[in-house]
């Protein structure tokens, strides 16, 4: 049973009534035109007897409304269940009524097919005093996973045969004067083995039993870390813009091997996910020049120096995000999409001094032409994803839209991270992401763009060793997706593997005393398994 059609009155407990007046329409999609209007629909398939009986025939709460989707859930549906109807939210009966509601999100666009999609929820929390709530959830929830420190190596990740790849490798301790942090994988460009030393980590580091056990667990996209060298060739002899003794680190970069030699193992990656099936999605992690001053870029270049802004690491940017898109396109529906460029610095959002971070008015620009060229390989249903901070959000709001007709299916991502002494207490932990979701609330209620959380992480909460550290990871995960789902499309994890456990959760047997259950966070039989968007 599908009921979309609003009618004026009904008999239905303390739901509001009657269609409102600048959202009066009879048909979705008269409706999903019309400015601030959303269309509320039940679905139920196979029949609900509880809905019938909160809500008879369903008319006081499906429609054209002006309601919020949070509203919607936790008030009209949920709240309605529990006052009149003293449903009880932890069974599982009364989860999968609720989740039958569903929104979908209008947007001006008459051409633009894609539309929020949203179904209620009940999220119940790990932490006490273990309250449920009823809330919106993405309907095609992406579940993610990075995989990250494969083919950009970070010495903090650990990962098994890094310690090898760095063997007798130096860098230099500064640069113009500013430090440089820890070993990258342009220091390794001047060892003769590099190439050698680099194709051990990558047989090493990629591994089936990885693709198992993320799918086990319920993940369904990974997000695979690339730099321009694993893309492109740079003529030789020549390097991106920066100083002087950067552009030599760059070369050594360069030189390891040929764009083409990565892509056996590139294949393997997407190859082994299909096989499990998952997706992958491809992310712009090092730009030619570093858009930010740190080794995840491929050259630690020394805190502050950061270079891409130039005409000509832009222009090799372009080219080597359009062979992205090429190799995403190659794999068809195995490919979730590309994400244009890995945390552009300027973390704070518009109130970063000059020279701290990178001109988003001329980011905006590379990346209207970086799409163009993108789109030469890929369809305009496959997602292209604009990452930023939380911060900067606000700023993209204020934009024009990057409408459909133009530039094909856009997204939008961000990541959030803590980053200072350990917190160890439940609550605030959580209370230090409250700016950075508010941020993520706003934008994801008020643009027509989906948002996902493309890296989050659950670090610095302790040491995340089983004898020593009590702190409930799992409580914090399951309240990470849940926030993630609600005011965006889901997530992903930074990081599957790590060293230090915290930092990568999914390989880990545990964190703190007990092993994260992704697949009992993911599992949520308040609706029907969200389906791959492809």
């Amino acid at each position: 049973l599908l009921v979309t059609t609003a009618l004026v009155e009904s008999s239905a407990g303390a739901a509001p009534r009657g269609l409102q007046g600048s959202c009066r329409a009879y048909t979705k999609e008269a409706c999903l035109v019309k400015p601030g209007c959303h269309w509320f629909q039940y679905h139920a398939k196979n029949g609900c007897p509880l809905c019938e009986r909160w809500f008879g025939d369903q008319v006081s709460i499906t429609g054209c409304r002006d309601w919020s989707a949070d509203t919607f859930c936790r008030y009209y549906i949920v709240g309605v269940a529990q006052r009149e109807h003293g449903a009880d939210l932890n069974d599982f009966s009364v989860r999968r009524a609720v989740g039958h509601y569903e929104i979908v999100q209008g947007t001006p666009e008459l051409d633009n097919p894609f539309r929020k999609h949203m179904a209620c929820s009940v999220f119940c929390d790990r932490s006490p005093p273990f309250p449920c709530n009823g809330q919106p959830r993405a309907k095609h929830e992406v579940k993610g996973v990075n995989y990250g420190g494969r083919f950009i190596p970070e010495l903090y990740l650990s990962l098994y045969g890094i310690g090898e790849l760095f063997q007798g490798i130096s860098h230099p301790d500064v640069v113009l004067g500013k430090h440089v942090r820890d070993l990258s994988l342009c220091d390794i460009g001047v060892a003769k083995d590099a190439a050698q030393r680099l194709s051990k980590y990558l047989d090493q580091s990629i591994q089936p039993e990885h693709f198992t056990r993320m799918a086990d667990l319920g993940f369904n996209v990974l997000r695979l870390p690339l730099g321009y060298w694993n893309l492109i060739d740079v003529p030789r002899g020549v390097a991106p813009n920066s100083d002087t003794f950067s552009s030599r680190r760059y070369l050594a970069l360069q030189g390891i091997m040929p764009a083409a030699g990565y892509r056996p193992w590139i294949d393997k990656v997407f190859q082994l996910a299909a096989r499990s099936g998952m997706q992958v999605l491809l992310d712009f992690h090092g730009a030619p020049g570093g858009q930010q001053d740190n080794a995840f870029t491929g050259c630690d270049q020394g805190e502050g120096n950061i270079y891409f802004d130039t005409p000509w690491n832009k222009a090799l940017a372009v080219k080597a995000i359009a062979k992205m898109a090429d190799i995403c396109g190659a794999h068809g529906p195995a490919c979730y999409g590309i994400e244009l460029l890995n945390e552009p610095a300027g973390p704070v959002g518009p109130g970063c001094t000059r020279g701290s971070c990178i001109d988003r008015e001329r980011l905006l620009v590379f990346y209207k032409r970086a799409i163009l060229e993108a789109r030469q390989h890929l369809p305009w249903e496959k997602p292209i994803v604009i990452m930023d901070w939380p911060g900067w959000l606000g700023w993209w709001m204020m934009q024009p839209p990057l409408i459909f007709h133009d530039y094909g299916h856009i997204k939008f991502a961000t990541h959030l991270y803590y980053l200072g002494p350990f917190i160890l207490d439940q609550a605030a932990a959580r209370a230090t992401y409250a700016r950075d979701l508010e941020n993520i609330r706003n934008f994801y209620a008020n643009t027509r763009y989906d948002l996902v959380v493309t890296e989050y992480a659950l670090n610095n909460h302790g040491t995340g060793g089983a004898n020593d550290d009590a702190f409930d990871y799992n409580s914090l995960a399951n309240w990470f997706v849940h926030q993630f789902n609600q005011h965006g499309i889901g997530s992903m994890v930074w990081n599957f593997d790590a060293g230090p456990c915290a930092w990568g959760p999914v390989a880990a047997d545990k964190v703190g005393k007990r092993p994260i259950e992704w697949k009992t966070i993911f599992n949520d039989t308040s609706q029907s398994p969200p389906e791959l968007q492809v």
